[in-house]
């Protein structure tokens, strides 16, 4: 028996084995992009499932799962067991591309998270950007200067490899215009990139997800971590990305995710929250926070088999349970 006969043995199980121990429903999934191509502004921060991986989990998901509508929560709806939303956050243009496309073929509800600041290709996440100079760096012969002019900017490494790579992946968002320096250097435009390979959707690609059923909702303005902002900020951030998300496309809801991670997010923030969305989404974990409308996600991407992903997940939360 091959390791693949083991695997679809084991996906035709109804559901991980340790699902019922401290799991709360429902399990929430969050991608960001799904693409058979190599993504410069993703390739070098995080996976990505390619069109295979990502049917694969769609099947695990519709056998197992009642895939749900975040119409449910909003509804304040009582959620029936083994239920599973499916949420995506960033924009990407693939969101419309590829993952709808999909979607609607299966009958699958899912909300999609926006950047305003991004929206359109009016802009790029520092991140993203950073990813495409990396790719830059890997692809591309640059003069010993050029390199030496990186390394200026990113100190204590050396001026090329494996070290200078994973010295730009430490930037903070507060450094985020040694990146802008850094491209300059290397003659990398990130205005040619986004007019070229336009990595973000457009409002009307944004408004065929809404007119096809799909919830859209803010992801702030500009994914800024938001333990890293005043309380003030951190509103601004959440609230206004959607106010802007709710008007520009006329929403009857107000819904959003919280980029990067709550970790150091103190109670106001979730007061503040509470009653100015329908529906907070965010974090990374298991664990709701239901009288904040508050749900947590975890994200697959990185998982080639999503039983075995989902069964990780539901160890973690057993073991923070009782430890």
């Amino acid at each position: 028996m091959s390791f693949d006969d083991v695997l679809n043995i084991l996906d035709r199980k109804r559901k991980p084995i340790l699902q019922d121990y401290g799991f709360q429903t429902p399990l929430i999934l969050y991608y960001h992009s799904v693409s058979n191509e190599h993504l410069p502004h993703i390739s070098n921060l995080y996976k990505y499932k390619d069109v295979d991986f990502f049917l694969k989990d769609l099947d695990y998901l519709q056998k197992h799962y009642n895939i749900i509508s975040p119409q449910e929560l909003i509804s304040c709806n009582k959620i029936e067991e083994n239920s599973v939303m499916l949420s995506f956050d960033d924009g990407f243009k693939e969101c419309h591309d590829i993952i709808a496309p999909i979607l609607i073929e299966r009958g699958i509800p899912a909300a999609f998270f926006i950047n305003p600041n991004f929206l359109d290709n009016k802009g790029m996440y520092y991140r993203n950007k950073l990813s495409v100079l990396i790719d830059a760096l890997e692809t591309n012969e640059y003069s010993q200067t050029q390199l030496e002019c990186c390394n200026a900017i990113f100190p204590d490494c050396v001026v090329s490899g494996k070290e200078l790579k994973e010295a730009m992946l430490t930037v903070k968002y507060t450094d985020r215009e040694c990146v802008d320096r850094a491209l300059d250097i290397l003659g990398v435009s990130i205005e040619t990139y986004l007019k070229e390979k336009t990595p973000y959707m457009t409002t009307e690609q944004v408004e065929f997800l809404r007119d096809n059923g799909f919830y859209i909702g803010g992801h702030s303005f500009d994914h800024s971590p938001l333990n890293k902002l005043t309380f003030q900020e951190q509103i601004e951030q959440m609230l206004g990305s959607t106010d802007f998300i709710q008007n520009k496309f006329n929403l009857p809801y107000r819904i959003a995710s919280i980029p990067h991670t709550d970790r150091g997010l103190e109670g106001q923030f979730y007061h503040a929250i509470r009653d100015s969305l329908d529906v907070l989404f965010g974090g990374h974990g298991l664990m709701h926070m239901q009288n904040y409308n508050y749900y947590r996600r975890v994200n697959p991407e990185h998982s080639k088999n999503i039983r075995f992903f989902l069964e990780k997940q539901f160890g973690i939360r057993l073991v923070k349970k009782y430890m």
